[in-house]
């Protein structure tokens, strides 16, 4: 029996220690850094043991391009990273991971676009084959993008107006003669006023044995900008 593939978490990033909120648009710099809480819950809701932690991180460095794009920042957390390349206060992209599956194919890193104007859109669709084990499975994966609208953060004793969207990663694995169906939901809220990220959950439900299911949560709680 072949084996069954495995969806790789999609990174995101974090860091550091409380500044007054700015009062303007923040553009991020090489040392500036962020604070998350972190947490993980399982299927059922339940919090996992030993989950609740602080993500630290911070811009490494600010690369004249990446993969297509210029005025690309690198932002480290741990083994983590992520590209974030932004547009103005509203448009942004960020770089999703290549993935690999258990039965040959990868998934390529691709640009993911953030923009209000674009409603719901889907920005990758992709399906790949390989023989394993003599048979012919196929993978398609497919990412999708919704702007909710504006929302609001409660940072620094201010609330925050932040730009809020949806995006669903979805692989369909056909691998000897069954279907596995992982789907990844992302709410993400964006702050012109901090310059990046600052609520994250992704919640992962899946029918194939070997992914982990359950929800992640990541909150901003402090910053240390330079």
């Amino acid at each position: 029996m072949a084996s069954v593939l495995t969806v790789i978490i999609y990174g995101c990033s974090s860091t550091t220690n409380s500044n007054p909120t700015p009062s303007s648009s923040h553009t991020l710099k090489v040392g500036d850094s962020l604070i998350y809480h972190y947490y993980r819950t399982d299927s059922t809701g339940t919090t996992v043991a030993g989950s609740d932690s602080t993500l630290v991180g911070s811009v490494q460095a600010i690369l004249a391009s990446y993969l297509g794009k210029s005025n690309v920042y690198f932002i480290k957390v741990g083994i983590d990273t992520a590209y974030y390349s932004p547009s103005n206060d509203s448009t942004w992209s960020i770089i999703q991971p290549s993935v690999s599956l258990n039965f040959g194919p990868t998934v390529p890193e691709v640009w993911i676009p953030y923009n209000p104007a674009s409603g719901s859109v889907t920005v990758y669709d992709s399906t790949m084959s390989a023989v394993y084990n003599g048979n012919n499975d196929t993978a398609r994966t497919t990412y999708t993008i919704t702007y909710l609208g504006h929302g609001s953060f409660t940072f620094g004793g201010s609330m925050l107006t932040t730009y809020k969207y949806s995006r669903v990663n979805t692989t369909v694995v056909k691998i000897a003669k069954k279907t596995y169906t992982t789907t990844h939901t992302i709410t993400q809220e964006f702050a012109p006023t901090i310059g990046f990220i600052v609520s994250r959950t992704e919640q992962t439900v899946s029918n194939a044995p070997t992914v982990i299911q359950g929800t992640t949560y990541r909150t901003l709680t402090g910053t240390s900008f330079h």
